[in-house]
């Protein structure tokens, strides 16, 4: 099981309730798909960052993961 935390920016809190969404996957997933089932505007997404670092909407992960996205 791979549990997702998703954190959104402030700038986020017009258009979401909540500045953190978690999701539960049973297999790898990429950030694309992570993106669309937490119902986030793909266009509002400029980068997606694990931890320190800047990552591709087409990695897969398939561990605890903590998913910082971003907008400018």
């Amino acid at each position: 099981m791979i549990k997702i935390k998703i954190t959104l920016p402030y700038c986020f809190k017009k258009e979401y309730l909540s500045n953190t969404i978690e999701l539960i996957y049973e297999q790898p997933v990429p950030i694309d798909q992570i993106i669309k089932d937490s119902k986030v505007n793909s266009i509002d997404v400029c980068f997606a960052k694990v931890g320190d670092l800047i990552v591709k909407k087409t990695i897969l992960f398939g561990n605890l993961v903590k998913l910082n996205l971003f907008r400018l």
